[in-house]
């Protein structure tokens, strides 16, 4: 993909935009199309070619899934705890880098655009404005709302960070995406349970043959046991941080054990796809208050 032109132009000018797109770009990723359920058979979903309504909001929605290749993928020989805590932890962080950190960046080149229809600036924007940086704004915020999914605890917090007339921004951030980190939790927790779950001993065997794979700072470390959300949040900023720092190397391997993964599939094993029928957002509110009560403990 070419990161010269359009809206991504003007997204490298800042630094650690330029970084995380490098970074991406040396280390490997894939794109394809998407329907419905687009989950792939790999450690990530790769960056789904959806055609949205103008060249701003195609450009955040494509980034979104680039940042998705360059942050901490859990390994499927992990718990199933660990599995989905890291995976929501992903999500969260894609979505404050891409629609936080990167509509503030355009917003200070200029760019002139309806920003306040976004459902994640407008919280980013008040969490800046009282002071925090935009980069400590990535992980702060980040960082509470996995607290407030996963403890109950974060949501308060961000709102001691902004200015009270500006309190409503969280609590519209955490009305809105309730419904999407909801369906992503059960979503994931079904993933491994009808994939990856029965077919561990598979997967651990790609894995031990394929070690040198696992040096890539990419794949989350492998642990039977759950890890808890304050271990996960501490793996991605220090991985964070190096990307803001441009001090991760590109091994360009990014995507090999993916591909290494999806051999099960590629096989003729079509279940695979077959077992991800949800349409986006439709799950059972009891499965998902019990999948959250196991992830809690």
């Amino acid at each position: 993909m070419n990161f010269d032109n359009g809206i991504f132009q003007i997204l490298k000018v800042d630094t650690t935009i330029r970084h995380m797109l490098e970074y991406a770009e040396n280390n490997g990723t894939f794109f394809k199309k998407t329907n419905d359920s687009y989950w792939y058979p790999s450690l990530n979903a790769g960056i789904p070619i959806t055609n949205k309504p103008d060249p701003i909001h195609q450009a955040i929605y494509v980034l979104h899934d680039i940042v998705h290749c360059v942050l901490p993928d859990p390994l499927p020989s992990t718990s199933e705890a660990t599995y989905i805590l890291t995976k929501i932890a992903g999500e969260v962080y894609s979505n404050i880098i891409a629609d936080g950190y990167a509509v503030h960046v355009l917003n200070q080149q200029n760019v002139q655009y309806d920003f306040s229809q976004r459902k994640v600036y407008p919280m980013f924007q008040a969490v800046i404005n009282n002071g925090t940086g935009p980069q400590e704004a990535i992980l702060l915020l980040s960082k509470y709302i996995l607290e407030e999914m996963f403890v109950g605890t974060g949501l308060l917090k961000i709102v001691d960070y902004v200015q009270p007339q500006d309190a409503h921004t969280v609590y519209e951030y955490f009305t809105h995406y309730d419904y999407f980190f909801s369906t992503d939790i059960v979503w994931n927790a079904r993933n491994y349970r009808s994939f990856f779950g029965p077919n561990i001993a598979f997967y651990a065997g790609i894995i031990n043959r394929n070690t040198h794979l696992l040096k890539n700072e990419h794949y989350f470390y492998i642990t039977d046991d759950p890890t808890e959300v304050s271990v996960i949040i501490d793996t991605f900023e220090k991985h964070i941080r190096a990307l803001f720092a441009g001090e991760l190397i590109p091994k360009g391997d990014g995507i090999l054990l993916g591909n290494l993964l999806s051999t099960y599939a590629i096989n003729g094993n079509l279940s695979v796809y077959e077992h991800i029928s949800m349409k986006y957002g439709h799950i059972e509110k009891e499965e998902y208050k019990q999948i959250l009560n196991q992830l809690r403990g």
